[in-house]
């Protein structure tokens, strides 16, 4: 779900910076950083993919 050009809700409890974005593991989990991991719900993963393909 977009919430601007620059965020998007990945999950109930988290939203990201888009570019800060550095990878998306298949598990289901966003990569912001270096050591952070944050978990998409299977309700936002096809959007978020389609964001960056």
């Amino acid at each position: 779900m977009y919430l601007d050009d620059y965020f998007f809700k990945c999950h109930k409890s988290h939203i990201v910076n888009i570019k800060a974005v550095r990878a998306f593991e298949n598990e289901g989990y966003v990569v912001i950083g270096d050591e952070y991991r944050v978990p998409i719900t299977k309700t936002y993963k096809q959007a978020f993919l389609e964001l960056f393909s």
